[in-house]
């Protein structure tokens, strides 16, 4: 029930973030980076660092300003994840590998999405969404591989591997290759949850 709590407190905080927000919760650090309609957080915890989502293509050498300000270089990251394969949350991350040489996983349900570096099939659940649908379905990337493919009924834990105590489960909804990440109390669910895509909350 307090992992819970935590993360109902912590959700519209990071989901309203605008521009560079830092946060810490235990021994996470957070630091949530407004783009647009979306965010990207770099997760600190005991000398390690992991990349939760990238935004779009574009929006990787804005993110990576926002991290040098606070004294945070690309080359610390030991790990990317993509929540899913959408160009919001999947585009930068690429490029992201790039100027970082870190990993990157995503889940297997999305290999197609990352190798099209395009939205899919996307079904508007709001007026909103359907006055948006057009740029959405325009937005893309370029199309990639991941290093580390989650099966659709897997989970990991990075502690050995990359240092950090965060759990990664698949969570197939949103798309098939949904994941989830939890480091310590927080819990990481790309839109699998709603957020406010209107404005502050």
């Amino acid at each position: 029930m307090r992992r819970l709590a935590l993360f109902v407190l912590l959700f519209p905080l990071l989901a309203c973030a605008s521009q560079t927000h830092v946060i810490r919760i235990g021994d996470v650090e957070i630091t949530s980076v407004r783009q647009r309609y979306n965010n990207a957080f770099l997760v600190r915890s005991d000398g390690a660092a992991i990349v939760v989502d990238t935004g779009e293509q574009g929006d990787v050498a804005d993110l990576v300003d926002h991290w040098l300000d606070l004294g945070v270089d690309p080359a610390d990251v030991d790990l990317i994840i993509v929540t899913h394969g959408h160009a919001d949350h999947a585009g930068g991350a690429r490029h992201l590998q790039e100027l970082s040489g870190a990993p990157i996983l995503v889940g297997e349900g999305d290999r197609e999405l990352l190798a099209h570096g395009d939205n899919g099939d996307l079904c508007p659940a709001s007026s909103y969404g359907e006055q948006h649908l057009d740029d959405a379905l325009s937005t893309t990337y370029d199309g990639f591989a991941a290093d580390i493919w989650l099966p659709e009924d897997g989970s990991v834990d990075l502690l050995e591997d990359y240092g950090i105590d965060a759990r990664v489960t698949a969570l197939p909804g949103h798309t098939d290759g949904s994941l989830v990440v939890q480091v310590g109390d927080v819990v990481f669910v790309g839109d699998l949850l709603r957020g406010s895509v209107t404005g502050e909350q």
